[in-house]
This record gives C-alpha cells, structure tokens and sequence, in this order.
C-alpha cells in the first residue's frame, strides 16, 4: 500500500494477522533510482513493526531489465518469500505438454568486468541470490574483482 494509505486507517486487524507490509514511498519524489538497498523506508508504519518490503521508486533502472521501472527491495530471504507467496521452494511451474518450456531470460551484463564490478560495489545489482541472477555467467570474474577491490588489492577489469 501507498505510505499514505497507512494513516488513513486503521491497520492493526492487518499487522495482527501476520500479513505482512509492502510499502510505496518514493522519498526522492519521482526521480530516477537504482536497484539497491534502500534501507528502511523513512516513513511511519503504523502498526507494523517493520516492512516487508518497500516499493522506493516507480521510476528507477535495473541493468539489464530497463529503465522506468519499478524498483522494490525484500527484506527476507527466498523461504519467506516463497511464505509470502504461498508456494513451496521447488514449486515451479512445469510447461503444459506440447508447449515447450520459455527460454530463460538472458540477464548476463556486457561491458568491462570492472565497470560492472563498480556497479555491484553503488549496490546496483543488490544483493545475493538477486545479484548472481542478474551477473548470470559473469558472476564468478565479477565477484573476484569486487573482492580484491573490497579487500584493498588492484583489481584489472
């Protein structure tokens, strides 16, 4: 719900009943953002205690997805996400038969490993499992060079 929804009600049947809270606040207005993580949303939750998740911009970018998106941020790992989705772990969806399964989306970045290896340091390719999806095959060079950079070696790229 909007951050402003959550004054215009009372939420504490909500909050009691263990659902949890997905805000949409934008603190930086309308403007462009990134994938990240934003923290914790600068805003009252009522009687939530802490948010789910946070929708912090409608207008962001993710490498490799697009730009003018929405950008959110889990704040769980992937088992209470599958909780939140009322699905088992292993619970994908097997193609119907004479339809072929869809071809997996190509996410893997181009460019200098590097450069890439900057980004994943601003926090643009968040965090594990989400950023090994989104470096894809790179994922191994890429993490090598923001060690050795995080460690304070040189690192080429």
């Amino acid at each position: 719900m909007s951050a402003s929804t959550i004054s215009a009600g009372d939420w504490t049947p909500v909050a009691r009943a263990d659902y949890g809270l997905w805000v949409a606040c934008y603190p930086n207005g309308y403007a462009g953002d990134r994938l990240r993580d934003p923290g914790t949303p600068p805003y009252p939750l009522g009687p939530w205690s802490f948010a789910a998740a946070w929708q912090y911009s409608s207008s962001g970018s993710v490498p490799s997805i697009g730009e003018r998106i929405d950008v959110d941020w889990f704040y769980g790992d992937v088992v209470a996400w599958s909780k939140y989705a009322n699905a088992p772990l292993s619970a994908a969806p097997a193609p119907e038969p004479g339809n072929p399964a869809p071809a997996p989306v190509q996410s893997t970045p181009q460019g200098r490993a590097g450069q890439i290896a900057s980004a994943v340091i601003r926090g643009e390719y968040g965090n594990d499992p989400q950023r090994r999806a989104l470096l894809g095959g790179r994922y191994d060079e890429v993490m090598g060079i923001v060690n050795q950079q995080l460690s304070g070696g040189a690192a080429s790229g």
